[in-house]
């Protein structure tokens, strides 16, 4: 995937009890927070999925869940992802 400039490399999604997923969106993986337990679901549009980018996606969402806790905020209930290129994992 090619990162562009104001590109939506995906959002992420606290998980609510009747939540319906949109057509052209992929679901790919899920992220919890340790400390609170909230569930967010990483979510790629429809032919732009990308294992890879979601895993280094969720592991920047927990990072910032921990950084949440830290300075007290709570988490958003969507949060739009950024692009992460391979060594680029950056948090707070």
């Amino acid at each position: 995937m090619v990162a562009v400039a104001g590109q939506n490399h995906g959002n992420a999604k606290r998980i609510r009890h009747t939540q319906i997923a949109a057509a052209n969106i992929t679901t790919m993986t899920t992220v919890l927070c340790e400390q609170c337990g909230h569930q967010y679901v990483i979510e790629h549009r429809a032919g732009l999925e990308d294992v890879a980018l979601a895993a280094r996606q969720a592991a920047w969402l927990a990072e910032n869940f921990v950084w949440d806790h830290i300075q007290e905020n709570r988490h958003s209930g969507s949060i739009r992802l950024p692009f992460l290129a391979e060594r680029e994992v950056k948090t707070h």
